[in-house]
């Protein structure tokens, strides 16, 4: 998935387009399901700092995607952080 979403920032950097930013919106979705059940299945008082940076990754990432007025560099940069955080 690291790749994926790799591959997908790198064509929103070249082509800012509207359907490459969907699909790093869905590539986000999945993550966000995927790192949700691993969270949930692990002790509540037992949470991995890694899980925490990923999810605060994402939902920055989400928040910059949704803004009205968007920040290539802001989406850029998180998306980045995101990968930066991938096991």
């Amino acid at each position: 998935m690291r790749n994926v979403l790799q591959s997908q920032l790198d064509e929103y950097k070249e082509t800012n387009s509207r359907k490459s930013l969907n699909k790093i919106k869905s590539s986000i979705e999945v993550l966000k399901e995927t790192y949700g059940r691993s969270m949930t299945s692990q002790a509540s008082s037992a949470t991995d700092g890694s899980s925490n940076a990923i999810n605060s990754a994402m939902e920055s990432a989400e928040t910059a995607i949704n803004r009205s007025t968007r920040n290539k560099a802001e989406i850029t940069e998180s998306v980045s952080n995101i990968i930066a955080n991938m096991l």
